[in-house]
């Protein structure tokens, strides 16, 4: 009897380390994926920004990935735009802090609190005007009354 008794312990302790040891090696593995998903987020919105503001990046470390960001010449065009909104919108803010601290995380966040304010002001036309300008130079909506009114020559180029 004690024999049996003794094996069925052996059998539990064997299952229970089973179970630990699968429990952890789930637990490793997700903290490692779950690691790899924030990286990425990270890396998807590094590129997001840069896209949206033509900029070109590098990467300055790879571990923890670090991407560093400079203007190229379409970059320059779409900040000298965005100026121009700022002068006619008096919701959006030319973030000429950020850029000069080559913070275009920060940059990009300012225009997106400008824009997400205007929807909820009921000004999604506006917003809509304010991206089409400042990334692409078009010249739609009531942007050119705007920019009569305001004294303003802007000419596509």
């Amino acid at each position: 009897m004690k024999k049996e008794k003794g094996e069925k312990m052996k059998k539990w302790k064997n299952v229970l380390i089973s179970t630990i040891m699968v429990i952890s090696a789930f637990l490793i593995i997700h903290h490692t994926a779950s690691q790899d998903v924030v990286e990425n987020e990270e890396l998807l919105e590094y590129w997001g920004v840069a896209n949206t503001n033509s900029l070109g990046t590098y990467f300055t470390s790879t571990d923890p990935i670090e991407v560093a960001f400079f203007p190229t010449e379409f970059t320059e065009m779409a900040m000298e735009r965005w100026e121009i909104i700022a002068d006619i919108y008096e919701e959006v803010t030319y973030p000429e802090e950020a850029i000069n601290n080559n913070d275009w995380l920060e940059a990009d966040a300012i225009l997106q609190d400008a824009l997400d304010d205007m929807r909820m002001a009921g000004k999604d036309d506006d917003t809509g005007v304010i991206i089409a300008f400042i990334y692409s130079g078009g010249v739609t909506g009531n942007l050119r009354q705007k920019f009569n009114r305001a004294g303003i020559e802007y000419e596509y180029e």
